[in-house]
C-alpha cells in the first residue's frame, strides 16, 4: 500500500516537474484559448444586437409595404398608383437588404429563431398575395396582417434579446 502511493507520488512529481518546464507554452496557449473564447463572445453579442436592430427596422418596413400594397390595389388615380408604386419599391429594397442581411447571419441565429423568420418570410408572401389578388384592401383584414406580422418580430426581438443577456 504504501509503495503505491510512493509510486504515484514519483509519478506526479515528475509529471509535475515536466509541466513546469513547458509552463510558459502551456500558459500561452490556455491563454490564447481564453481570448479567443471572449473574442467570439463579444462578436456574437454585437451581431446579435445589430440582428435586434434589423427585426426592429423590419417591422416597421413589413407593415408599410403591406399597407402601400393595399394602397396600390385601391388607387383610382394613375398618379396616386404611381407615387405609391414607387414608394413601396423603396421600402422593397429596404427590405431586401435587411433580408439579405439577415440570411447572411441565420447561421449565427439560434434554431427557433431561423425557424420564426421563416414563418415570417413565408406570411409576408402569403399576405402580399393575398392584397394582390384583391383578397384584401385597406380595412381590419390589413390589420390583423399587421398584427401577425409584429407578433413573429416581436417574438424573434424577444428571444434576440434573450440570447444576448447571456453573454
Amino acid at each position: 500500500m504504501d509503495s503505491t502511493f510512493l509510486i504515484i507520488s514519483l509519478l506526479v512529481n515528475v509529471l509535475l516537474g515536466t509541466l513546469l518546464f513547458f509552463k510558459s507554452s502551456l500558459n500561452e496557449i490556455l491563454t490564447n484559448l481564453w481570448k479567443s473564447k471572449q473574442t467570439e463572445k463579444k462578436e456574437q453579442k454585437e451581431r446579435l444586437i445589430r440582428l435586434r436592430t434589423l427585426f426592429t427596422r423590419l417591422s416597421t418596413i413589413s407593415f408599410r409595404i403591406l399597407l402601400k400594397i393595399a394602397m396600390w390595389q385601391d388607387a383610382k388615380n394613375p398618379g396616386d398608383s404611381d407615387l405609391i408604386n414607387s414608394k413601396t419599391l423603396a421600402n422593397f429594397d429596404e427590405w431586401k437588404e435587411i433580408n439579405d442581411t439577415i440570411v447572411e447571419n441565420e447561421l449565427y441565429l439560434p434554431v427557433e429563431i431561423r425557424n420564426l423568420y421563416k414563418s415570417f418570410t413565408q406570411k409576408i408572401k402569403t399576405f402580399n398575395g393575398e392584397i394582390i389578388n384583391h383578397q384584401v384592401s385597406i380595412g381590419p383584414r390589413l390589420l390583423e396582417m399587421g398584427n401577425e406580422v409584429d407578433d413573429i418580430i416581436n417574438k424573434m426581438i424577444n428571444k434576440i434579446e434573450n440570447e444576448i443577456s447571456k453573454y
